[in-house]
């Protein structure tokens, strides 16, 4: 296993040592690795192990983990590095929903705005698909939040629009960042491209709440009313992994019932 430990220099505190990053970006196998002193080790597997985690698609609802990857980025976040930078970023994000404090919310998603924002910046000619996906929710979530805090609420909705659109060319794959961006067509009423996107993003990972909620929607809004029936009741037998499932049953329970009039007895969402 090839570890790359970050190009520039910087140290990386850890217990009574730091940890030298190399200027040109160094790889270093297990064995390697295990000639290092101890801290040594630790610093690198606990950065790897941080970067890892806060690279996956899914959400993060941990506060052990964001508060290790906060930890560890924040440490090396003078390195300039766009995928240590987003992921930071993202981490802000990610803490900012278990925050119930009105004003430290806003500060971690200002924070999580900035650090997103500067991985673009840094990001380079091949792109990097977090960056645009986790600015366009940081910004989204801080609109919901407060919109005095944003200068220009209506030129930052234009910017998460192309930035999930970028993040969907980056990486067509990603199905969060697919969902994501059928929800904005939703939100601007173009519903149809909304439809051609969601089931995309369905066929990628067709077990995925949210997904389904949004194609459901897409598909009502598009007069497809049985099909949209047949997808918010699966929505409804997916188990629940996290609170944006538990969120997407909800509302698509509420869809059934008040707008597709199915019998509230009819559309119970599966007990997780």
């Amino acid at each position: 296993m090839f570890r790359r430990v970050l190009q520039s220099t910087a140290k990386l505190a850890a217990g009574a040592g730091a940890l030298q990053l190399g200027a040109a970006g160094v790889a270093l196998t297990d064995k390697q690795l295990g000639k290092k002193p101890e801290w040594y080790q630790n610093s690198v597997r606990s950065l790897e192990e941080s970067l890892k985690k806060l690279g996956k698609l899914g959400y993060i609802e941990s506060e052990e983990v964001l508060g290790a990857a906060e930890d560890v980025f924040n440490r090396v976040a003078d390195l300039d590095n766009p995928h240590v930078l987003w992921r930071l970023g993202r981490t802000y994000a990610e803490k900012a929903e278990n925050v119930h404090d009105h004003k430290k919310k806003v500060e971690l998603l200002k924070k999580a705005v900035e650090y997103t924002n500067k991985a673009i910046q840094l990001e380079g000619a091949t792109g990097i698909s977090g960056a645009h996906k986790w600015y366009a929710i940081s910004a989204t979530r801080l609109l919901h939040a407060d919109k005095k805090a944003v200068k220009d609420p209506k030129k930052t909705k234009e910017q998460v629009w192309a930035h999930l659109k970028r993040a969907t060319e980056l990486a067509p794959n990603d199905y969060y960042a697919l969902q994501l961006l059928g929800a904005a067509y939703i939100e601007q009423k173009e519903y149809k491209d909304a439809l051609t996107v969601l089931r995309k993003a369905n066929e990628l990972k067709p077990d995925f709440a949210p997904g389904l909620y949004y194609l459901g929607e897409a598909l009502r809004l598009t007069k497809n009313n049985s099909e949209a029936v047949e997808v918010l009741k699966k929505a409804l037998t997916v188990h629940s992994k996290n609170r944006y499932d538990r969120q997407a049953k909800s509302d698509a329970k509420k869809i059934l019932v008040s707008k597709l009039k199915q019998k509230p007895e009819e559309v119970d969402p599966k007990d997780d």
